[in-house]
């Protein structure tokens, strides 16, 4: 029950006024000798004296009730009131904005306003990779495209109010398809957790008929996904420069095993093989590329060669690169999707990013040289947003890959034998016997044609007649030697140490 101020502001309430009321009540009728006239009397007025309490209590009550209705409209009018003034000079600074809008020129213009459409990668964004998931998820894309889509990270954007995420495909019908995928970074810049967010996601919303990876690996970190069945082949692990030549070689013999497929479905692009033929999107990730324990030239030929032929066969490169600066420009230039972390300096921003630092400015974005920690800038096609990326612990890590399916028998890469020292996409000589590559590819598809009608009855010398009209000889000698060289082991014929061909394999 609320408080009845008495005197000086001393506090009384209606209880108590009515406990003392009938405490007279007693004290009086115990005087009075039991006189019944007397109780009635006191206990009249004891009764009295409460309701007059419980009135008062009810008339302070709603003074004060009022004087705060009346204090709550005064400060709803004050409000109100700057409300409207800070209303009048928003309107005024909107006429003032139009006006300088409109006297700038066209190139200042489109500057001023991509800097207010501006987005920031937003602070503190919620670590772990679910909630990125449900971004991708909501994106709008068809049916057939909705499994490669990836939410790489969250930005802000203060214009509209509102938070939201990049998003990135590999699926090359998407509008926001990636091409082959640079993330660059200075040492601790959060490129890793990065890149583990890009391909956890894509095998998590995939099926591994859908989608392979393969790793080449320096550092080792992608030792966490051994096993799985996304994987391609087991990931390579290390520096052992012979282990990683043989990885090469598998890539370029896939490679061409997808070439004979899609000519023989009479088709130009990956996506148009009819869907019981197609062969997955394959993810070729490569760590870190100053740690790669092969020669800098062959490297480079090697990357140049495979990213400028592979898209169209469904197969996407994602570079894991510290400072491009220093790097072969030939194939940096076969890039779609370009992200870059901190960098230190202002003159590696263009070699990373491929814009320059203006360009990035006059897009709203940040240069990767004010970057902070944890956020990147990326271009893919004319896209140009800066973005946080989620923190990723290795207890995330752990957990996102427990979801995988894993595999029932991984397939590895094997080491290439000593006569296996050239690329076999080259022109190469053999024991004198010069082949070119359009001499090379119909042996391919040769055997390709050969495998898939008669299965472990295709030998060598059937290839040899298809293409040449006769299986002995010089002939024979560069079927031998195209086939060797592709780890296109024919049954009857093949090396205990042979890595398994593409084509047999579950990939």
């Amino acid at each position: 029950m609320r408080l009845l101020r008495v005197g000086k502001g001393k506090p009384m309430s209606a209880a108590t006024i009515a406990y003392v009321a009938f405490a007279l009540v007693l004290t009086q009728s115990s005087d009075a000798s039991g006189s019944k006239d007397a109780l009635t009397f006191w206990s009249g007025l004891g009764l009295l004296l409460f309701f007059i309490s419980g009135a008062l209590v009810i008339w302070f009550s709603k003074q004060e009730y009022e004087q705060k209705i009346a204090a709550q409209e005064h400060l709803i009018a004050t409000l109100q009131e700057a409300n409207n003034g800070v209303q009048q000079e928003l309107t005024k600074w909107q006429e003032c904005y139009r006006t300088v809008i409109t006297a700038m020129d066209e190139v200042t213009r489109k500057k001023v306003v991509a800097h207010i459409n501006r987005s920031l990668p937003m602070p503190n964004p919620p670590p772990g990779i679910p909630l990125l998931i449900q971004e991708a998820d909501a994106v709008e894309a068809p049916p057939d495209q909705t499994a490669w889509i990836a939410a790489i990270g969250w930005i802000t954007q203060p214009a509209h109010q509102r938070v939201t995420s990049f998003w990135l495909s590999v699926h090359p019908r998407s509008e926001a398809f990636t091409g082959h995928i640079a993330v660059a970074g200075e040492t601790r810049s959060g490129k890793g957790a990065l890149i583990f967010t890009i391909l956890a996601q894509l095998a998590l919303r995939t099926r591994p008929e859908q989608l392979k990876l393969f790793a080449i690996d320096p550092k080792e970190d992608f030792a966490l996904w051994e096993g799985k069945a996304h994987n391609w082949r087991e990931p390579v692990l290390g520096r052992d420069p012979d282990m990683v030549r043989g990885a090469m070689q598998a890539i370029s013999s896939e490679r061409a095993r997808r070439v004979a497929i899609r000519r023989r479905a009479q088709v130009l692009e990956w996506a148009d093989i009819p869907a019981a033929l197609r062969p997955p999107i394959l993810v070729v990730y490569l760590a870190e590329l100053d740690l790669m324990p092969v020669d800098d030239k062959e490297l480079d030929a090697w990357l140049t060669e495979e990213m400028s032929t592979s898209l169209s066969e469904g197969i996407v490169f994602l570079l894991d690169i510290q400072n491009a600066t220093r790097l072969s420009t030939r194939w940096r230039t076969h890039f779609g999707t370009n992200i870059c972390g901190v960098q230190g300096r202002q003159a590696a921003v263009e070699p990373n990013l491929g814009i320059s630092v203006s360009e990035v400015r006059a897009a709203g974005a940040i240069p990767p040289n004010e970057l902070q920690r944890g956020q990147f800038t990326v271009r893919s096609g004319r896209d140009i947003e800066s973005f946080s990326a989620p923190l990723i612990t290795i207890e995330h890590r752990r957990e996102m890959l427990a979801h995988l399916p894993r595999a029932t028998d991984p397939l590895t890469i094997l080491p290439p034998r000593p006569e296996d020292a050239e690329p076999a996409s080259s022109e190469s000589r053999e024991e004198g016997h010069a082949i070119s590559p359009e001499e090379e590819g119909r042996i391919l598809r040769a055997a390709d044609e050969l495998e898939e009608q008669l299965g472990p009855q295709a030998k060598r010398t059937d290839v040899a007649l298809r293409v040449y009209g006769r299986a002995t000889g010089e002939e024979y000698q560069k079927v031998k030697y195209v086939l060797d060289t592709h780890r296109r082991i024919l049954p009857g014929r093949r090396p205990a140490t042979a890595i398994p061909t593409p084509h047999a394999s579950s990939a």
